[in-house]
């Protein structure tokens, strides 16, 4: 049993065994409430919307690979600027469903990332992208709306679960995110702040295709003069391809007992693997993008001019830099070739020729 489940989800079986207690150790922090977030399974009478969330899932990463994987600057917190496909943090695209009109060349768009998370992620927004969803992600938007629906559906707690942005992750060559909460909260963890791109207190479903990755839950607890004190708790899920897992809001709201989690994640096979995360959020932001190209209208970096500077430095560094060009793609072709064994191989190579020329 044991080797037909490292076949399948390419773990070894040191791996294995260290999900499934982890898994149990899950299971008992959920019995008591001290954990929400989740496994989510479609269910037997559910295996059409299974069976063709997986084609769409599929088809999905293939056209993101292929068509919006456009490397783009970034200095997140301070840090100097780098190229978003050669830095250390995972590689970010968004999508977004349309909200309005704004002008004959303009949409109005729903935003992730638009305040304080744009500066923890950095990217230069006078290039930065925010994509609309085509057919095949509002499809599967669709069907991961309606499952995790049903997840909440007469419980005590009835989110809001109306998904109107999907948000992307690529991790390879050690790319990884840091500890985080998807929601900003003031510093003693009470109150959500204002501006937040994401609805606080909605759920986070995401899906991965590609090769499996960690999703450490760490635990924090508040102490009575509002300083933060990591404890030695950590909850891990294997994320294996094409499973769904809840970020439930709970987690990230302080408890009766002054606790909340943070999360971060991390590829298992840090050095060869390549998996890609969807994200599908509630959010309240918008911008107003053009159409033609979805670019920011009148996108400006933010502050005196010190990280507009950096920025430009950045740039002018990988102009007509052949070292770059070759790093970029190396990377691109090894995305392709890594990900080729999670789709057909004749819907790939049409794509995959125009995403590493």
């Amino acid at each position: 049993m044991i080797t037909q489940l490292v076949v399948r989800n390419t773990v070894d079986a040191d791996t294995l065994r260290k999900h499934l207690n982890q898994r149990r150790m899950i299971n008992r922090a959920r019995e008591k409430l001290e954990l929400h977030s989740c496994e989510l399974l479609w269910g037997r009478e559910f295996q059409n919307e299974k069976e063709r969330a997986d084609v769409l899932l599929k088809r999905g990463v293939q056209q993101i690979i292929s068509n919006n994987m456009c490397d783009n600057m970034k200095a997140p917190m301070g840090n100097p600027a780098k190229p978003a496909l050669t830095a250390r943090s995972s590689f970010n695209m968004y999508f977004g469903a349309n909200v309005g009109f704004s002008s004959g060349f303009s949409v109005t768009r729903a935003a992730y990332a638009t305040h304080s998370g744009s500066a923890s992620i950095g990217l230069d927004p006078r290039f930065a992208t925010l994509n609309y969803l085509n057919p095949v992600l509002e499809e599967l938007r669709g069907l991961v709306e309606k499952r995790v629906t049903r997840h909440y559906s007469g419980k005590e707690m009835d989110y809001n679960c109306n998904f109107n942005h999907i948000s992307i992750k690529v991790y390879f060559n050690q790319k990884r995110t840091n500890e985080h909460t998807d929601i900003e909260f003031n510093k003693k963890h009470t109150d959500a702040k204002v501006g937040n791109s994401q609805v606080p207190g909605t759920p986070v479903a995401i899906m991965c295709l590609g090769d499996d990755k960690y999703l450490k839950f760490i635990k924090y607890k508040v102490k009575r003069k509002g300083s933060h004190v990591r404890k030695k708790k950590v909850l891990t899920f294997l994320q294996t391809q094409r499973k769904i897992i809840i970020l439930d809001p709970r987690d990230e709201f302080l408890n009766d007992n002054k606790c909340y989690w943070k999360h971060k994640s991390a590829l298992v096979d840090e050095r060869n693997g390549v998996c890609v995360a969807l994200m599908f959020r509630v959010v309240q932001a918008t911008l107003n993008v053009y159409a033609h190209n979805n670019r920011i209208v009148g996108a400006k970096v933010p502050g005196t001019g010190a990280k507009e500077r950096q920025l430009n430095i950045g740039w002018k560094a990988i102009a007509n830099n052949a070292e770059y060009a070759e790093e970029c793609k190396c990377i691109k072709t090894k995305i392709v070739n890594r990900m080729s064994k999670y789709w057909k191989e004749d819907e790939v190579y049409g794509e995959a020729r125009r995403f590493t020329s």
